[in-house]
């Protein structure tokens, strides 16, 4: 606001407003939105798909691909919203070991690379969290199915032997 608002009201008063002001403008973030770029593979082709359901995210994804994570921050009435100056980024942990999570990719903390680990299937949820000024945890989550690549799982070629040659 400009100090033309504030004459007439003395020091303290303009003091007291610019506090009470300054409460009001700051916004805590009640949750983290969540959307996920479809998986690729290590080739960059994209062949699977993301299913949204309202909030609730699910993603299938092979074992050899990999998938852009993002949060968006949403404030107590769900709109979207910052994160707070000289706040701390958010931090990314993945529910089992199916997954390695690379949030480095993002310095902002706003996105993170959920990774599938080779010839290994499982059902890991990856879950974002900022913690406000104030404390208090805004999450967001997401649910991943990685399953084998069935190229992986072809017959390439066939061994052959032959037993030693015997009598009729």
């Amino acid at each position: 606001m400009s100090d033309e608002f504030f004459e007439g009201w003395g020091k303290r008063n303009n003091e007291l407003l610019r506090k009470i002001l300054a409460l009001l403008e700051r916004r805590d973030v009640a949750s983290l939105a969540v959307t996920v770029d479809p998986p690729i593979n290590q080739l960059g082709e994209k062949n699977m798909g993301v299913k949204s359901l309202g909030a609730a995210i699910s993603v299938t994804m092979l074992d050899d691909q990999k998938a852009l994570m993002h949060i968006q921050p949403l404030d107590a009435n769900g709109n979207p919203t910052s994160l707070p100056t000289d706040s701390a980024v958010p931090t990314y942990a993945a529910s089992d070991a199916t997954v390695t999570l690379d949030p480095t990719v993002d310095p902002t903390g706003l996105s993170c690379e959920v990774i599938g680990v080779k010839k290994t299937a499982g059902t890991p949820t990856v879950t974002a969290s900022f913690t406000n000024l104030d404390g208090t945890v805004a999450t967001g989550s997401v649910a991943f199915t990685i399953t084998l690549d069935p190229k992986e799982l072809d017959v390439a070629s066939l061994g052959v032997t032959v037993d030693t040659p015997v009598a009729q």
